[in-house]
């Protein structure tokens, strides 16, 4: 009878640092693919239902089909509703919440964001654990390339909680980057 041979070591290759230091950046890329691909299709819905709204008016303004002048209105007033739709989708929205989020520190939580992209203006309320870490977030954010003239419009100190924190309302104005 042959002899039997058994080996009972493993000998596979375990994941080095390398190895999941490239995994991490692939999984990366991909979310960010798909967010790329998420905003490309939205935009491409608006600008497919401007298109055809276009196409809609010019119908009727060339052949007068179902001809009513209220009929025309309409339809001009949902194709710059698409417009503005089309306007807001092509803001840089990816690098203004980006530079808010790259500001953030432990000292600083942020409650709310308010963007006003008609008048580019952002109003941006937090909390801090003190003055100076207010203080050090504004100075944060005003350096940011897509923030500048971030000024304090309000601020209150919470007396009822033992670590007083200090509640502040930010306007900033929101610069576009070429």
């Amino acid at each position: 009878m042959p002899t039997l041979m058994l080996d009972f070591q493993d000998n596979r290759r375990r994941a080095g640092p390398v190895d999941i230091g490239l995994l991490v950046v692939s999984l990366i890329l991909a979310t960010a693919s798909l967010i790329a691909a998420a905003y490309l299709f939205s935009t491409i819905r608006a600008l497919e239902t401007q298109q055809a709204l276009r196409h809609r008016v010019t119908t009727v303004a060339n052949t007068g089909a179902d001809g009513s002048a209220i009929d025309a209105r309409h339809l001009r007033s949902e194709l710059t509703q698409a417009n503005s739709v089309v306007g807001l989708l092509s803001l840089p929205w990816d690098a203004l919440f980006s530079d808010i989020e790259a500001s953030q520190n432990a000292q600083v939580a942020l409650l709310a964001v308010a963007p006003d992209p008609d008048k580019r203006t952002l109003m941006i309320t937090a909390e801090a654990k003190d003055f100076n870490a207010m203080l050090s977030y504004m100075r944060v954010l005003q350096t940011r390339p897509s923030i500048k003239e971030v000024y304090l419009k309000s601020h209150t100190i919470d007396l009822k909680s033992a670590e007083r924190p200090v509640r502040f309302v930010l306007s900033a104005s929101w610069v576009l980057q070429p």
